[in-house]
């Protein structure tokens, strides 16, 4: 169930119609079907405010709720979606990057996108440049600089211009290659970058109409929005400003774990949301540190051990002895003991 049971509203305001008031309540549903699906967690899945998806609960919305439950519903349909190991999940950053790169690509601007190491903002921006295939993805690094950032859109627009043009011709034919064509750019890792690395994006983008994602770890919005390292004459033409992210969701981390492990696979002494809910408590919110290090692990002493017939299964126990084993974590968090039974 939700953190807080959702109620039922007793009556609906005059915007809904009957498929509207149908399609609220089996929300409301769902989100009782789960303690981490809170109004919280979902306005960040849909990159809406709180107070949206509020009065779009309560029966109260003064727009029109079909284009607020038309963002809800695939991320229902994609909670019951059962996945393999390895397959992509798309967790709250997932719908932050989506929609920040809808935003950006349909106004013809710039989005900033911002968070932790590990959240999965490369793999949100990778799965995002698979679904739309028009879209130009580059990662940065501590070398990238303007230059790098032009020679990288010549070769993506396979434009034909010999290597001794200058900056500013090449910067003509990216121009005059994407003009008109609504592609979104993205530049990952754009904290890492030199500090003139924008520059020619804004120009591209303002004669081309083109949009462009920036991203990077969580000091890149402040960056932006303080106008630090040449980004002063970007922070007008932003039309996008997502919160940063900081750590994936529960459900996120429950939804990451579906794949890998079942329920016959946990001690009778835990059940799977406990083993959940420690796993978040472990990693910390880190998505990375989830899939590339606890799970793998995990899943590694769970194989091995089974051959011992006294083997109980996958518990926190065992958790907390693969992050101090494995993953250098001196002191895992405590684990809670249930009460016992008189």
């Amino acid at each position: 169930m939700a953190a807080k049971k959702i109620e039922i509203p007793a009556s609906f305001n005059s915007n809904y119609s009957e498929k509207d008031i149908a399609d609220v309540t089996s929300i409301i549903k769902w989100m009782n079907e789960s303690l981490q699906r809170s109004n919280r967690w979902l306005s960040r899945c849909c990159g809406v405010s709180d107070a949206y998806i509020s009065t779009l609960l309560t029966g109260k919305h003064n727009g029109k709720p079909e284009d607020l439950i038309a963002k809800i519903l695939p991320i229902m349909e994609d909670s019951e979606t059962q996945r393999q190991p390895g397959e992509f999940v798309e967790t709250t950053t997932w719908n932050i990057v989506n929609y920040a790169c809808k935003m950006a690509r349909a106004e013809g601007g710039f989005a900033i996108i911002a968070g932790s190491p590990g959240v999965g903002k490369t793999e949100s921006l990778e799965e995002y440049t698979r679904r739309v295939p028009s879209t130009i993805y580059m990662r940065g690094s501590e070398v990238t600089n303007s230059t790098t950032v032009i020679d990288k859109l010549v070769k993506a627009l396979d434009i034909r211009i010999g290597g001794q043009y200058r900056k500013s011709a090449k910067v003509d034919a990216i121009v005059e290659k994407l003009k008109n064509s609504k592609r979104l750019i993205i530049l990952d890792e754009t904290d890492k970058c030199h500090v003139d690395t924008p520059d020619p994006l804004r120009t591209i983008s303002d004669d081309t109409g083109c949009g462009v994602i920036l991203a990077g770890n969580t000091n890149l919005r402040n960056m932006v929005a303080m106008g630090d390292n040449r980004y002063d004459l970007i922070e007008s033409r932003v039309v996008f400003w997502p919160e940063i992210i900081n750590r994936i969701s529960p459900e996120d981390v429950k939804n990451l774990m579906k794949p890998y492990i079942s329920e016959d696979m946990i001690s009778k002494y835990d059940t799977f949301d406990e083993v959940v809910k420690y796993a978040g408590e472990l990693v910390k919110g880190s998505a990375r540190k989830l899939v590339k290090s606890l799970l793998k692990n995990l899943l590694m002493l769970h194989e091995s051990s089974k051959k011992d017939p006294n083997y109980q299964g996958i518990s926190r126990e065992m958790m907390a002895k693969v992050a101090k084993s494995f993953m250098g974590v001196a002191h895992p968090p405590a684990i809670s003991r249930k009460n016992s039974s008189v």
